[in-house]
């Protein structure tokens, strides 16, 4: 998992600690590091979990997750990413 190697390489697994950095990779690193970097920023979104967790359980740790990933301005981040992932242009939208 691209949290994992993330969080090993950082040394941390506190989000507060770890969403800056993944930030800041996403605007100057190369695609493949992006990538990853994007896919470890869906998996915090994401509670952290598989998806696998019963629903109220699931949707807590989104909540929690959602408003740490907020309280960096992570999310207009996230959609340039997604946009040039998918070879969109927002400017074409």
């Amino acid at each position: 998992l691209s949290f994992a190697r993330i969080s090993d390489s950082l040394g941390t697994e506190d989000l507060n600690a770890l969403i800056p950095p993944c930030l800041e990779v996403l605007e100057f690193s190369n695609q493949y590091i992006r990538t990853d970097t994007l896919l470890c920023l869906m998996h915090i979104s994401l509670g952290c979990t598989l998806g696998d967790l019963p629903t109220l359980e699931l949707e807590a740790a989104m909540r929690v997750h959602a408003a740490a990933l907020a309280r960096h301005d992570a999310m207009p981040m996230l959609a340039r990413s997604l946009d040039f992932l998918l070879g969109q242009d927002m400017n074409a939208l």
